[in-house]
């Protein structure tokens, strides 16, 4: 799915196509300071965030978000893991 709207920020940007990639849902919202709220795939709550408009270090923010997400698959695998009986 296409965003409407590119970051600013070209490291930002580039860390948004990767989590499109993975599945996040990305809507931009121009709220205040937030350029955008990321949701994960399987719609819990939980997972949730946010993307800076103007962070004061764009490759702090892109790291900050690939982090968010590297947890949001960590927990979907101990969460199938525990579905799972051995």
């Amino acid at each position: 799915m296409l965003r409407a709207a590119r970051h600013p920020k070209g490291e930002v940007e580039a860390a948004l196509v990767d989590l499109e990639t993975k599945g996040v849902v990305i809507k931009v919202v121009h709220h205040g300071h937030v350029w955008a709220r990321l949701y994960c795939a399987c719609g819990a709550g939980a997972h949730q965030g946010s993307v800076g408009g103007t962070p004061k270090s764009p490759g702090n923010e892109a790291r900050r978000l690939r982090s968010m997400s590297a947890r949001w698959e960590r927990a979907h695998e101990e969460t199938s893991k525990e579905a799972k009986p051995e």
